[in-house]
């Protein structure tokens, strides 16, 4: 008896489907497990920010693992660790009232973080990128049809954000499909930087810009803030 090809597709479809749910629920069970927990816990901040887990060490968190008598696909089991990773960075995320000295004091991938939780409570969707080879983008937001391109400076008020910062993220955006590229700093922009940026279409939000944020000035997106 010869099988109709559209009801033998619709049964892998649904055999697919049934078994990505599997999965998906058992990575939610795994990252709940001691051995996953212990493993995000010894994490650094730039590692859980970039989700950053290297080939050997997954290797050996399904090892373990399978120590109990289980065993997973490695793919559950990396899908386990970012479930656990993201709930990690909600506990760790900054509350809302901050204070600018509090920003001074955070280091970059903590800064990025913050950016990241300020923009989500804002509407945006945010990626942060991978860190190295980046591109010269911390950040990709998202809302509506914008997608913007972002590079986060962490800098003493003294330090001065020149030229390539600019460069860095007017390429980036354009490596990234984003139609906005934006530079925000805790400290101020050189001239030359401002005079580029104008230039070339680049956002820039300086330290008065991270204090009206932070004053909640500017209540609903980043289309209010003042460039």
């Amino acid at each position: 008896m010869l099988i109709n090809p559209k009801v033998y597709l619709i049964g892998l479809l649904v055999v697919a489907l049934v078994w990505a749910f599997n999965q998906l629920s058992a990575a939610g069970k795994i990252a709940k497990n001691k051995i996953i927990i212990d493993f995000v816990n010894k994490l650094t901040d730039e590692e859980l920010i970039k989700n950053q887990i290297k080939s050997e060490q997954l290797i050996e968190i399904r090892w373990q693992l399978s120590q109990n008598g289980n065993s997973y696909f490695t793919g559950t089991v990396r899908q386990a660790i970012s479930i656990a990773i993201s709930e990690r960075l909600k506990f760790m995320k900054q509350e809302s009232k901050i204070t600018m000295t509090e920003i001074d004091g955070m280091k970059g991938v903590e800064f990025e973080l913050y950016l990241k939780s300020f923009f989500e409570g804002k509407g945006f969707q945010v990626k942060l990128t991978k860190g190295s080879g980046d591109h010269g983008v911390d950040l990709i937001l998202n809302q509506g049809g914008r997608k913007i391109a972002m590079q986060a400076k962490r800098y003493s008020p003294n330090h001065g954000v020149g030229n390539s910062a600019i460069q860095e993220v007017f390429s980036g955006k354009e490596f990234y499909d984003c139609n906005e590229g934006c530079v925000i700093t805790t400290t101020h922009f050189t001239n030359q930087a401002m005079v580029l940026a104008n230039k070339v279409g680049i956002r820039l939000i300086d330290r008065q810009g991270i204090i009206n944020m932070v004053e909640k000035k500017y209540l609903h997106s980043l289309r209010n803030l003042t460039f």
